[in-house]
């Protein structure tokens, strides 16, 4: 299901790493699955400072999900103006974030 979704979805570990990407968060981001694994969430996020990250980790803990407006990295260097939802999910033993963007 999330690799046929046609909003993009991003599955982001505790270290900000993107651990996951669908077709379509590749599509609209220009980057190739391994180039967009190899990415932090700060880096593809241009609205994120690295301290905003843990501040979302620790909110998704005990809330479990967030809405925000933000604007993403295109491998091009243009801004995608995006509305995310954060989910915290636990996969396999593993916490993640997985991020359902979608553009405007």
């Amino acid at each position: 299901m999330v690799n046929t979704s046609g909003d993009y979805v991003l599955f982001i570990n505790r270290a900000n790493q993107i651990i996951h990407g669908n077709g379509a968060a590749c599509a609209a981001l220009g980057y190739a699955p391994a180039d967009l694994t190899a990415l932090s969430i700060e880096f593809l996020d241009t609205h994120l400072a690295p301290e905003d990250w843990q501040t979302i980790w620790d909110h998704l803990q005990h809330h479990a999900s967030l809405n925000l407006r933000s604007s993403h990295r295109h491998q091009s260097g243009r801004a995608l103006d995006v509305s995310l939802e954060f989910k915290y999910i636990t996969l396999h033993g593993q916490d993640y974030s997985c991020i359902i963007a979608m553009q405007h």
